[in-house]
C-alpha cells in the first residue's frame, strides 16, 4: 500500500510454503522500470540464497579424516562421504560427477587426479552405492593412490556434482595428505650413540635392522659409537618401506643402499639396477660380488649363472662401492625383486632388506567409449601401461601402421574429436626412442549413415547429403589398394657415422575420374612445423649436407603405375633415431598419401662390455642392432673376428671392437684396469673445416704407470706408407704445431688450411716396451671451400622466385652463421644460421653478383656468381593475368605496366650508375684486443640529379639490425657505450661529383667486437640510402706463446690472427729481443711473453715456463707453475669515483725460491717504484688483504681522479727480484657528468635526451638513476645512461643529475633544462602553473638526511617531514595518503613498503601529529626497518597525497639507504698485522673480539703473524652484529661462525641450526662438543641433557669442522638464541660472541578492515607472523574447514572483492608442507541487507531509475530488515511484517 502510493504501480507481497523463504512480485507499467526492480530483485534473492545455502545441512562432505601422514612408496586411501535430498524444487536430484582434485588450471576448473601426468598409472577413484533414508541421500567415495611420492602432499578435495540449481559442492575440509621418509637419526652420548627413526607421521611401531637383518621392535635403539655395522629402521606393517642405511662411524661399516626402490620398464628394451655398497676398510672383499633374483625360501644364485638370463645379465665394470646389474631384452617374467650380495674376510651380506623392484610392462590401447562408434561423437584412445614409466616418456600413435601426424606429446592419449570415417582403422602406439616396440593393434569402427538418421530435418538435408557423400568417400578410399606406399623395411638399425638408405615404392592409379594422375611433389619428413606441415628433409637444417633423395623411372602396368624412392642419409648421428615417413602429393583430389607405416631408424654406438669371471674377462661388443659379425683389435691391432673375446683380469692392452665392412666406425677402447693401459682415443672421428681458417685435432692416450712415453707425433695417414712425424713433413712446413700438451692429451694444429689438407689424421707415441702403431681410425678432416648456387636459374624475370645457397662439400660444425654480398657489400639482414637467401619476388635491384661468408671469417668469401633479372619479360609475361587480377581496361593496363616498366628500367639503369659508390680503404682489417682501430670509408654522390640538389642527411656505422631489420647505429649501441666515435671531413666536389670521408674510431678493442662494420648514408635523392660494399671484416685477436719443443729445446712463436707484425720478445718481463721467434732451453726457470712492436701495452699473458727430466729416452712430466712469472687477469679498469676497487695478480717462482717481499707499486716514469702502503697519497686508502698463495690484491679506497694510472706488482725472493717491467693494470677514475641535447633551454614540445657520462665505459653495465630538482625521477632508473623527454613540457623544468645503483650518494653534478616559451594558451596555463609551483615553498618535503648507513640486521628509522597550505584556491586541504616506496610497478605506480612481499613482517610506518602555524601545517612521518639486509639498500621515496589540484608530492631527495657488513681486513707489516674493522659508514666506534672474548676499543688493532686466535669486530652499540671471525693463518686458529644470524620457524616444525668451527691441527678436540641456550648470567647446559628438550634436540653425526644441532616439534619456549662450544686439549670456546637466534611463530587471520562486514565491500585476510618466515613459503587459505579453491601462492592475503554472503564463514590458513599446522579460525560475517542501503544511490546511478522508484527500496528494507546472515526457512509474512 505504501509502495502504491508513492509510484501509483501495483504491489503485492505474496508468502509461500515455509519451505520457500518469502518473495516479492512487483509490476511496474515502464519496461525499464520494471527491468531495474527484476535486477534488485534477482541480487537480493541471490544475497538469501547464499545465504540460506550455508545454513542447510542437506549439501554436506563429510571426510574419514582432515589429516593423513604416509611413507613414500606406501598406499594411500582417502575417503569421504557426500549426502545430498533426494529431490528439491520438485527435481530429482541426479549425481552427474564425482571428481578428485589438488589444483586448478588457469580457468580455476579442477584438474581431476585421474587425468593428472604426475599420477598417471598410481591413482584409482571409486564409489560405493548409494543409500537413501527418509528424503536423504549418501554415497562414499575413496581415492587410492599407489606408489607415493614427497611431491604428492597436498591438500585432496572432493567435488560432486548434481543436476540441482547451484550444480558443484566441495568437501569442506580437504584432506591433508603428508607424505614423509623415514631417516636414522644418531645421537652421540660419550661411548653410546642412540638412534631414532625419524618421520612427520605420529607414534608408529618401529622396526631396527643390523646389517639388513631384524633385530627389534623398539622407538628408539641404542648402538656403541664404535659400531661397524649399518643400521636402518621401518614402521611395522611396511618393511618394505625402510630407511636408508646409516654408519655410525662415516662409511666405515657394511651396507648396501638401492638408491631406486621400485624401476617400471618397457618389454623389449634393457633396464641399469643400480646400488652402492661399503664395508670396513681393513676387512677386504673375499670373493667376487653379484645380483639375484629373490625367491621365497631359495638360496642366493647369481644372475651370470640362471639360465633364464643368459647373454642378458651383465656387470658393466665397476666404480669402487658401485656395482650396477644390466638386464638387456627385458621380458615379462624379468618382473622381480633384485638384491646385490657381497661376502669379505670376516662377514657375507645375507641381503634380507628390501632391494629394488622392478615391473617390465608392454603397451596396449584402450578405446573409450566403445571401438564401434558414430561420426561426430568424441573417441579417446589411450595408451596402457601397467605401472608408470619413469621421465613422463613421449608417446607416438600409428594408424594402420603408418605415425598419425602431429600425435607425439608426453599426453599417453589420442582425442578424435569428432570422430569422422577418415578415423576408421586400427590404431598402435609406442614410446619415443622404441619406435620399434609398438602396441598389438585395435580396431576403431566408425559408421556414416547415423549421421543422416540423427539429423533427419529437412532444413539440413542438402548438408546431411555432403557429409554422407564424404563419409563414403573416405569409407571407399580406406579399402582402396590402388594407392600404396611400401617400404623395403619398417625397422632399419645402423652404426653411428654410417650412411644408411631408406627406400619405398609408391603405387597410384594412371587415371581417376578421367583426370590422368600426375606426381607434383614427393619428400621425406620426420617432424612437422607449428601448422603440421611436414618439415622437407632436403631443408632441414640438422641434416644440411647429410641427405640426399633421388626417385627412380615411373613404371606402368594396367592402369597403375608405380616408382621407387631412395633416401640417403650420411654420418649417421645418434640423434638422427627417429621414424621417416614418405609422402607424395598428386593433383587428384585428396592430394597427398603419406606411407604408412614409416621406417623407424635406430642409429647406434657401439661398446665393450666387460664381464669378469674370476681371473679371466669376457668381452662382448654391445649394439641394438641383430648379430653382426664382429671383428676384435687389441691396442689397435686387428686379432679376431669372433661374437665375443676372452681376456685376462690383469691385462695392460686395451681393446676395441667393429661390425665387419664397418671397421671405420669402431667401439671406443677399453681398459680392463682403469686407465693403465695402452690406448688412444679420438673424440671426434670426422671434422668439416672452412679452408683458409685453423683447426685443432685432439685425442687422449694412456699407458701402464710404470711406462713412460718418450715419443709422441701426429701422422697423415697413407696407405701402404710408413708414419712420417708432420712437424718434419715439408707440405706442412710453417702450418702444424703441437700446443703443449696434458697428460694423456695431445693435439695437432693446422693453420692456412688447404684442400690438399683432407685426410685422416692418427697420433703415435712410443714407450720404453711398447710401440703404438695406430692402425685404428684416427680423425678425418675435410676441408671445404664455400660456393654459391642459384636455383632455379641465374637468368631470370622479375617475380620469380629465387634462392641461392652457400654450398660446402660437408656440413660445418657448430651449424655456424652465413653472410651474403651483393656486388661485394653485405646485404642488410642476411645474417642467420640458414645457408640460403630467398629473392622472393626477385627484382632488377637484386640483380648483381653475390658471395657468402661464415661468421668470423668474412675475409673467407665464396667466389661470385651473377644473377641475372630480365625486365621487359616481366611486362609480356603478366599482361593477361594483372588484367584478369584488376579487372581494369586495357589501356588502364598499359599505364600500370608502363609503371612498372618504368621502374624496372631505373634499377637496372642504377646498377650501372658509378656515381653513387662507397669505398672503404680496406676490407679486412686486424687489430689486437685493447688496442684502437680507424676503419674509414670515402663516400661519392652526384651533386645534382633530376633538378634536385643533393644533400647528406645522416651518416652512421653499424655491425647489425634491429628486429625491423633497421641498422643500429654503433654510437647507441650499449656494447660499445664510451668506447666509439665518428666523424667526417670536408665535402670535396670536383665537376659533378661530391665525395667525402668518414672515419669510425674503436678505442679499448674487445674480441666481441670482431664483426663486419657497415658504413651507410642517406641522401634526400630517390632511392635514398646508400651502404658500403664491401663493408670492413674487423678481427679482434689476442696474442699468445706458442711452444714447440725441439730435442732438448724449446722454440716460442708469438701467435696471431693478425699478418706478419714485428715481435718483441720479454724474459722475466725484461726486453730482451725483437725477432719473430725466440729459442731457449727447455730446462729453463723463466717465464716468456711477446708483444707487437708500437703495441708494447698489449703484451701476451707470459708463458708457463716448462721442465722436462728426461730419464733414459723418456720425459716424466711437465711443471707449468715453476718459474717466474706475474700476470694481470684485467688488462684496465673503470671505476667510480668516491669507491673502491680490488685489483688482482698472480705470481709464480720456483719452488726452492722463498719468498722475501711483496708489495704493488703506482708506475711512474724514470721514478724507482715505492710500496703504495707506504705512499702519503694513498695513506688509510691502500691495503693488501691476506694474500692466498701465488694470487695479490691491492685495495684502494675512496678513490680520487689523482689514482687513475698504473699499477703493478713486485715480489723478491731469495734468488731473484721482479723488476716488473710489464705493463700492470690502468686503472682509470671517473666521475659522472650530465649532458642535454639538443640544448640545455628548449621550446616545450621538442624531444630532449640527457646522457649520465663516464670518460670510460663501467664495468657490468651498471644501472643509473635519474634525479629532478634533487628527487629520484619515477620509473627512470635502467641499464640505459640516458633519460629521453618526448615530449618535454614545463614540469620537465629544473635540475638534473644521475648515479648509479648501489651507489645513488655519489651523484653528478646538476645541469638545468630551461623551458623558455609556452605555446598554445592551454599549455600556457599548465606552463605557468608547474612554474609557480616549482618556485612555492608552501609545499616541501625535507628528510632527516639524504643518506644513511647502516649495518645489516640493525634496525633504522627514515623520517621526512612535510609542508603544505591548510587552505588553497578555496579548498581546504586534507592529506588522503602516505606511502614509502623504492620501486615502481608496470605502471609507474609506487609500490607501497607496507604490501612489499621483501619487507613483510620487518617495516613499519608512522606519523605524528599534524601542526599548523599561520597558513602553513606540517606533519612528520617516520619509517622503521627491522632485520636489515644487503637487498635493502636503495633509496626510499617518501609521497602524501591530497585533495588539492596536482595531487601528489615526492620527497626531494629521496633518502639513499646503504646497509652494509663488517668485515675484518688483514694488511701485513713484517711479523705482525694489523686489523681494521672496514664498513661503508662513517668512522663508528669499534669493538675487538679475540676468540670471541671483548679485548679492546679501538679503530685497528696489531696481532701477531703467526697468532693461532681468530679476531672479529663490532661497532659499539651493535655487538650482536660482529664481523664473522678471521684468523691470520688460513684455517688454523680458533673460531666458531655461524651463517645464518636469525631465523624464523613455524611452531610444529623442525630446525637445523649449524656452525663451523676450527682450531690448530696440533690441538686435538679433547672432548665432546655440544650446543646450548643462552641465558645472561647462567652457565651454557648441553641441551640434550636439559629437560626441556628431552626426545626433541639431537645433533646429526658431524662433518669435520660442521656441528648442526636439530630441535623438533618446536615450541614457542624455544625461541631463543642458540650457541655451540667446544674443548681442545688447549683451550675451551666460551662462546661469548653471538649465535644464531631462533624465532619460533604461530600463524594467526587479521580481517581487515572489520570482522563484520556488508555484501559488496572489500575485504583482505591476511595470515600473520611475528617474523618473516624464510625462503617466502605458499600459503594455504581455509573456509569452513575447507581448503578454498585457487588460494595457494606466495603471498599471504586471501582477498574477496567484492565480499558475498557465500563468503561468510570461518577461516584460516597454513602454509604449504604443513597443511595440519593450521591457524586458529577467525569468523567472517557478512550482513546482506547492508548492501541494499549503502548501495542505493550507486545502483539508482548505474541502472539510471528514477528516485521515485528508488523509494521502493524502504519497502524492500522493510521486508527483511536487519535479516541475520542465516536465514530461518520457518518464517512467515506476519513474522517479516
Amino acid at each position: 500500500m505504501f509502495l502504491s502510493q508513492l509510484s501509483g504501480q501495483q504491489v503485492s507481497v505474496v508468502s509461500s510454503s515455509t519451505q520457500q523463504p518469502p518473495s516479492l512480485h512487483v509490476s511496474c507499467d515502464h519496461a525499464f522500470h520494471q527491468l531495474n526492480l527484476c535486477v534488485l530483485f534477482i541480487l537480493n534473492e541471490m544475497c538469501l540464497f547464499f545465504t540460506a545455502l550455508q545454513g542447510n545441512d542437506d549439501w554436506t562432505v563429510t571426510c574419514t579424516s582432515s589429516n593423513v601422514c604416509s611413507l613414500r612408496g606406501s598406499t594411500v586411501d582417502i575417503s569421504c562421504t557426500f549426502k545430498y535430498p533426494e529431490k528439491q524444487h520438485d527435481l530429482s536430484t541426479t549425481v552427474l560427477e564425482t571428481l578428485w582434485f589438488t589444483e586448478e588450471d588457469r580457468n580455476q576448473t579442477p584438474v581431476d587426479l585421474l587425468s593428472d601426468a604426475d599420477y598417471r598409472g598410481r591413482v584409482e577413484s571409486s564409489c560405493g552405492e548409494i543409500s537413501c533414508i527418509g528424503s536423504s541421500c549418501n554415497r562414499k567415495c575413496t581415492l587410492s593412490i599407489r606408489d607415493l611420492r614427497q611431491s604428492d602432499s597436498a591438500v585432496y578435495n572432493f567435488r560432486f556434482k548434481t543436476n540441482q540449481p547451484g550444480g558443484e559442492h566441495t568437501a569442506n575440509p580437504g584432506v591433508a595428505l603428508s607424505v614423509t621418509d623415514l631417516q636414522v637419526k644418531v645421537s652421540p652420548q660419550g661411548k653410546s650413540a642412540n638412534l631414532e627413526c625419524d618421520s612427520m607421521c605420529a607414534n608408529a611401531t618401529y622396526i631396527w635392522y643390523t646389517n639388513g637383518k631384524r633385530v627389534a621392535q623398539r622407538r628408539s635403539y641404542p648402538v656403541s659409537i664404535n659400531s661397524i655395522s649399518s643400521y636402518s629402521c621401518a614402521v611395522k606393517g611396511y618393511e618394505r618401506l625402510h630407511s636408508p642405511s646409516v654408519c655410525i662411524q662415516g662409511n666405515r661399516c657394511y651396507r648396501v643402499s638401492y638408491p631406486t626402490r621400485t624401476m617400471c620398464v618397457l618389454q623389449g628394451t634393457s633396464v641399469n639396477i643400480s646400488c652402492t655398497y661399503s664395508h670396513p676398510p681393513d676387512d677386504k672383499l673375499y670373493s667376487s660380488t653379484y645380483w639375484f633374483k629373490w625367491r621365497a625360501n631359495q638360496e642366493p644364485s647369481d644372475l651370470l649363472e640362471v639360465s633364464e638370463y643368459e647373454r642378458r645379465a651383465e656387470y658393466p665394470v665397476e666404480e669402487t662401492g658401485r656395482s650396477t646389474l644390466r638386464i638387456t631384452d627385458l621380458r615379462d617374467t624379468d618382473s622381480a625383486e633384485y638384491c646385490f650380495t657381497f661376502e669379505t674376510s670376516k662377514r657375507k651380506w645375507k641381503g634380507s632388506l628390501q632391494c629394488t623392484t622392478l615391473t617390465v610392462t608392454g603397451l596396449r590401447v584402450e578405446v573409450t567409449p566403445v571401438a564401434t562408434v558414430t561420426a561426430g561423437q568424441r573417441v579417446t584412445l589411450t595408451c596402457i601401461t601397467s605401472c608408470p614409466l619413469a621421465d613422463k616418456p613421449s608417446y607416438i600413435w600409428y594408424q594402420n601402421n603408418g605415425p598419425v601426424t602431429g600425435s607425439e606429446n608426453p599426453e599417453n592419449q589420442l582425442v578424435l574429436d569428432p570422430v569422422g570415417p577418415q578415423h576408421a582403422g586400427s590404431y598402435s602406439c609406442s614410446v619415443r626412442n622404441y619406435p620399434h616396440l609398438r602396441s598389438p593393434e585395435e580396431t576403431l569402427t566408425v559408421q556414416c549413415t547415423m549421421i543422416i538418421l540423427h539429423h533427419t530435418s529437412s532444413l539440413n538435408l542438402c548438408v546431411l547429403f555432403i557429409l554422407n557423400e564424404m563419409c563414403l568417400f573416405f569409407t571407399a578410399l580406406q579399402g582402396n589398394d590402388d594407392w600404396t606406399v611400401t617400404y623395403t623395411s619398417s625397422n632399419v638399425c645402423s652404426l653411428r657415422g654410417s650412411t644408411v638408405d631408406i627406400s619405398c615404392t609408391f603405387k597410384y592409379p594412371e587415371k581417376q575420374h578421367d583426370l590422368s594422375t600426375t606426381v607434383l611433389e614427393t619428400l621425406w619428413f620426420t617432424k612437422e612445423d607449428r601448422n603440421q606441415t611436414p618439415v622437407d628433409l632436403l631443408s632441414d637444417a640438422d641434416y644440411t649436407g647429410r641427405v640426399e633423395s633421388s626417385c627412380g623411372e615411373i613404371s606402368c602396368i594396367g592402369s597403375s603405375c608405380n616408382r621407387k624412392c631412395t633416401l640417403s642419409i650420411r654420418d649417421l648421428r645418434q640423434s638422427d633415431s627417429a621414424v621417416y615417413n614418405f609422402r607424395f602429393k598428386t593433383n587428384q583430389p585428396g592430394g597427398e598419401h603419406t606411407a604408412n607405416p614409416g621406417v623407424a631408424l635406430t642409429v647406434t654406438d657401439l661398446q665393450v662390455k666387460v664381464s669378469p669371471q674370476g681371473n679371466n674377462a669376457t668381452l662382448e661388443c654391445d649394439s641394438m642392432c641383430a648379430n653382426p659379425t664382429i671383428i676384435w683389435y687389441r691396442n689397435g691391432q686387428r686379432v679376431a673376428q669372433r661374437r665375443s673375446y676372452p681376456v685376462s683380469i690383469n691385462s695392460i692392452n686395451s681393446y676395441s671392437c667393429a661390425v665387419k665392412g664397418y671397421e671405420r666406425l669402431h667401439s671406443p677402447s677399453v681398459c680392463l684396469q682403469g686407465n693403465s693401459c695402452n690406448r688412444v682415443s679420438y673424440p671426434t672421428r670426422t671434422m668439416c673445416v672452412l679452408q683458409g681458417t685453423s683447426v685443432n685435432i685432439s685425442c687422449t692416450y694412456s699407458h701402464p704407470p710404470d711406462e713412460k712415453p718418450y715419443y709422441t707425433s701426429w701422422f697423415k695417414w697413407r696407405a701402404n706408407q710408413k708414419p712420417r712425424d708432420l712437424q718434419s713433413d715439408s707440405e706442412y712446413e710453417g702450418r702444424v704445431k703441437y700446443p703443449v700438451e696434458e697428460t694423456g692429451r695431445s693435439t695437432l694444429r693446422i693453420t692456412d688450411l688447404r684442400d690438399t689438407d683432407s685426410a685422416e689424421y692418427r697420433f703415435t707415441f712410443e714407450t720404453w716396451y711398447h710401440e703404438w702403431k695406430g692402425s685404428l681410425h684416427g680423425t678425418t678432416l675435410t676441408v671445404t671451400g664455400l660456393s654459391v648456387e642459384v636455383t632455379p636459374v641465374a637468368m631470370v624475370t622479375e617475380g620469380q622466385r629465387v634462392t641461392l645457397t652457400c654450398i660446402t662439400s660437408c656440413p660445418l660444425a657448430d651449424k655456424p652463421s652465413y653472410i651474403w654480398y651483393q656486388n661485394n657489400g653485405s646485404v642488410t639482414g642476411s645474417e642467420n644460421p640458414e645457408n640460403q637467401l630467398v629473392l622472393d619476388p626477385v627484382g632488377p635491384q637484386h640483380a648483381g653478383n653475390y658471395s657468402c661468408s661464415v661468421r668470423n671469417y668474412p675475409h673467407l668469401r665464396s667466389p661470385e656468381e651473377t644473377l641475372t633479372v630480365q625486365c621487359t619479360m616481366s611486362i609480356l609475361h603478366h599482361t593477361s593475368s594483372v588484367s584478369d587480377w584488376l579487372n581494369l581496361p586495357s589501356l588502364l593496363n598499359l599505364c600500370v605496366l608502363f609503371i612498372l616498366n618504368e621502374m624496372c628500367l631505373f634499377f637496372t639503369a642504377l646498377q650501372g650508375n658509378d656515381d653513387w659508390t662507397v669505398t672503404c680503404t680496406s676490407s679486412n682489417v686486424c687489430s689486437l684486443r685493447g688496442s684502437t682501430v680507424d676503419i674509414s670509408c670515402t663516400f661519392k654522390y652526384p651533386e645534382k640529379q633530376h633538378d634536385l640538389s643533393t644533400t647528406v642527411l645522416e651518416t652512421l656505422w653499424f655491425t647489425k639490425e634491429d628486429r625491423n631489420q633497421t641498422p643500429v647505429d654503433l654510437l647507441s649501441d650499449a656494447d660499445y657505450t664510451g668506447r666509439v666515435e665518428s666523424s667526417c671531413g670536408e665535402i670535396s666536389c670536383i665537376g659533378s661529383s661530391c665525395n667525402r670521408k668518414c672515419t669510425l674510431s674503436i678505442r679499448d678493442l674487445r674480441q666481441s667486437d670482431s664483426a663486419v662494420y657497415n658504413f651507410r648514408f642517406k641522401t634526400n635523392q630517390p632511392g635514398g640510402e646508400h651502404t658500403a660494399n664491401p663493408g670492413v671484416a674487423l678481427n679482434v685477436t689476442d696474442l699468445q706463446v706458442k711452444v714447440s719443443r725441439q730435442g732438448n729445446n724449446a722454440n716460442l712463436e708469438c701467435d696471431s690472427m693478425c699478418a706478419n707484425p714485428t715481435i718483441i720478445w720479454y724474459r722475466n718481463g725484461q726486453r730482451v729481443a725483437q725477432r719473430r721467434s725466440y729459442p731457449v732451453s727447455i730446462n729453463s726457470i723463466n717465464s716468456y711473453s711477446c708483444a707487437v712492436k708500437g703495441y708494447e701495452r698489449l703484451h701476451s699473458p707470459s708463458m708457463s715456463c716448462i721442465v722436462i727430466r728426461y730419464f733414459l729416452k723418456y720425459f716424466s712430466g711437465i711443471q707449468g707453475n715453476s718459474c717466474y712469472r706475474v700476470s694481470y687477469p684485467t688488462r684496465t679498469m673503470c671505476v667510480l669515483q668516491g669507491t673502491s676497487v680490488d685489483i688482482s695478480c698472480t705470481y709464480s717462482h720456483p719452488p726452492d725460491a722463498k719468498l722475501y717481499y711483496t708489495s704493488w707499486f703506482k708506475w711512474r716514469a724514470n721514478q724507482e717504484p715505492r710500496d703504495l702502503q707506504l705512499d702519503s697519497e694513498y695513506e688509510r686508502r691502500a691495503e693488501y688483504p691476506v694474500e692466498e698463495t701465488g694470487r695479490s690484491t691491492l685495495t684502494i679506497t675512496d678513490l680520487r681522479d689523482t689514482d687513475s694510472a698504473e699499477y703493478c706488482f713486485t715480489f723478491e725472493t731469495s734468488q731473484h727480484e721482479w723488476k716488473g717491467s710489464l705493463h700492470g693494470t690502468t686503472l682509470t677514475v671517473t666521475g659522472l657528468s650530465v649532458e642535454v641535447t639538443p640544448v640545455a633551454t628548449v621550446t616545450e614540445g621538442q624531444r630532449v635526451t640527457l646522457t649520465c657520462i663516464t670518460s670510460c665505459p663501467l664495468a657490468d653495465k651498471p644501472s643509473y638513476i635519474w634525479y629532478q630538482n634533487n628527487g629520484s625521477v619515477t620509473g627512470s632508473e635502467n641499464l640505459e645512461n640516458q633519460l629521453v623527454l618526448d615530449p618535454v613540457g614545463p614540469q620537465h623544468a629544473g635540475s638534473y643529475s644521475c648515479s648509479i645503483r648501489n651507489y645513488p650518494h655519489l651523484r653528478s653534478p646538476e645541469e638545468t633544462l630551461t623551458l623558455n616559451l609556452c605555446v598554445l594558451f592551454i599549455l600556457n596555463e599548465m606552463c605557468l602553473f608547474f612554474t609557480a609551483l616549482q618556485g612555492n615553498d608552501d609545499w616541501t618535503v625535507t628528510c632527516t638526511s639524504s643518506n644513511v648507513c647502516s649495518l645489516r640486521g640493525s634496525t633504522v628509522d627514515i623520517s621526512c617531514t612535510f609542508k603544505y597550505p591548510e587552505k588553497q584556491h578555496d579548498l581546504s586541504t586534507t592529506v588522503l595518503e602516505t606511502l614509502w616506496f623504492t620501486k615502481e610497478d608496470r605502471n609507474q605506480t609506487p609500490v607501497d613498503l607496507l604490501s612489499d612481499a621483501d619487507y613483510t613482517g620487518r617495516v613499519e610506518s608512522s606519523c605524528g601529529e599534524i601542526s599548523c602555524i599561520g597558513s602553513s601545517c606540517n606533519r612528520k612521518c617516520t619509517l622503521s626497518i627491522r632485520d636489515l639486509r644487503q637487498s635493502d639498500s636503495a633509496v626510499y621515496n617518501f609521497r602524501f597525497k591530497t585533495n588539492q589540484p596536482g595531487g601528489e608530492h615526492t620527497a626531494n631527495p629521496g633518502v639513499a639507504l646503504n646497509v652494509t657488513d663488517l668485515q675484518v681486513k688483514v694488511s701485513r707489516q713484517g711479523n705482525n698485522a694489523n686489523l681494521e674493522c672496514d664498513s661503508m659508514c662513517a668512522n663508528p666506534t669499534i669493538i675487538w673480539y679475540r676468540n670471541g672474548q671483548r679485548v679492546a676499543q679501538r679503530r685497528s688493532y696489531p696481532v701477531s703473524i703467526n697468532s693461532i686466535n681468530s679476531y672479529s669486530c663490532a661497532v659499539k652499540g651493535y655487538e650482536r652484529l660482529h664481523s664473522p671471525s678471521v684468523c691470520i693463518q688460513g684455517n688454523r686458529c680458533y673460531r666458531v661462525s655461524y651463517p645464518t644470524r636469525t631465523m624464523c620457524v613455524l611452531q610444529g616444525t623442525s630446525v637445523n641450526i649449524s656452525c663451523t668451527y676450527s682450531h690448530p691441527p696440533d690441538d686435538k678436540l679433547y672432548s665432546s662438543t655440544y650446543w646450548f641456550k643462552w641465558r645472561a648470567n647462567q652457565e651454557p647446559s648441553d641441551l640434550q641433557s636439559d629437560s626441556e628438550y628431552e626426545g626433541r634436540a639431537v645433533y646429526p653425526v658431524e662433518e669435520t669442522g660442521r656441528s648442526t644441532l636439530r630441535i623438533t616439534d618446536l615450541r614457542h619456549t624455544d625461541s631463543a638464541e642458540y650457541r655451540f662450544t667446544f674443548e681442545t686439549s688447549k683451550r675451551k670456546w666460551n662462546g661469548s660472541l653471538h649465535g644464531t637466534t631462533l624465532t619460533v611463530t604461530g600463524l594467526s587471520v587479521e580481517v581487515t578492515p572489520v570482522a563484520t562486514v556488508t555484501e559488496g565491500q572489500r575485504v583482505t585476510l591476511t595470515c600473520i607472523t611475528s617474523c618473516p618466515l624464510a625462503d617466502k613459503p605458499s600459503y594455504i587459505w581455509y573456509q569452513n574447514n575447507g581448503s578454498v579453491t585457487g588460494s595457494e601462492n606466495p603471498e599471504n592475503q586471501l582477498v574477496l572483492d567484492p565480499v558475498g554472503p557465500q563468503h561468510a564463514g570461518n577461516y584460516s590458513c597454513s602454509v604449504r608442507n604443513y597443511p595440519h599446522l593450521r591457524s586458529p579460525e577467525e569468523t567472517l560475517t557478512v550482513q546482506c541487507t547492508m548492501s541494499i542501503l549503502h548501495h542505493t544511490s550507486s545502483v539508482s546511478d548505474w541502472l539510471n531509475l528514477p528516485s521515485l522508484l528508488m523509494t521502493g527500496w524502504a519497502v524492500i528494507h522493510f521486508h527483511i530488515w536487519e535479516r541475520p546472515h542465516v536465514v530461518k526457512k520457518t518464517q512467515t509474512t506476519n513474522q517479516i511484517k
